[in-house]
């Protein structure tokens, strides 16, 4: 799924992933890492939004980045993002309704999306998330902000779709449910964790 030869990369003179090669062949992974060691700037590598010098990394699909930022819509109501949602070709409109429901979106439709709590604006990330028509989702903090209820869904939910996803989380427990392998970043390698 994912492939590293001699990846390395610094921001602002720090290194934070050093002469790694490595190739991960499962689908459904977990990343983990203290605060601050590169794990939502790899999600941004692969997804392409960051560009490295040193080193190559091959990903075997396109994939979609979550996003959790609604500043440029925050004037629309829910209703009227959805609306914009279903003629874009890059989400499966058809699943529109079912996820409403599982992340228990039906009750906000016609609020505007900068009234939202955190919660419910992380909710709406994650709806798109599951709606992308991308093969590989990167997934960063899906589990934080969120209610107990919907974060059982949302975990029974990334067990049932096809798609392979990279989710970076500190919820351990969240992970070990949804992945089947968990790395770690540590010491500027990406290492297995036991």
């Amino acid at each position: 799924m994912l492939k590293f030869n001699f990846f390395e990369f610094s921001y602002d003179s720090v290194k934070l992933f050093e002469d790694i090669s490595l190739e991960i062949q499962e689908n459904k992974i977990g990343l983990i890492g203290n605060n601050g060691v590169g794990k939502t700037t790899l999600l941004n590598i692969i997804w392409g939004n960051i560009k490295i010098a040193e080193g190559l990394i091959e990903i075997s699909d396109k994939s979609y980045y979550s996003i959790y930022d609604f500043k440029r819509y925050d004037k629309f109501s829910i209703s009227d993002f959805i609306k914009l949602i279903k003629s874009l070709n890059s989400f499966d409109s058809s699943k529109v309704e079912y996820y409403i429901e599982l992340l228990q979106l039906d009750q906000y439709l016609d609020f505007q999306i900068k009234n939202l709590s955190k919660g419910t604006q992380k909710k709406l990330g994650i709806f798109l998330t599951f709606l992308s028509t991308k093969k590989m989702l990167l997934i960063d903090e899906p589990f934080e902000s969120i209610d107990e209820e919907t974060n059982e869904k949302i975990i029974t939910e990334l067990n049932k779709i096809n798609k392979k996803y990279i989710i970076v989380s500190h919820d351990i427990r969240s992970l070990q449910l949804v992945s089947e392998k968990i790395y770690q970043i540590k010491d500027r390698k990406l290492v297995a964790y036991d």
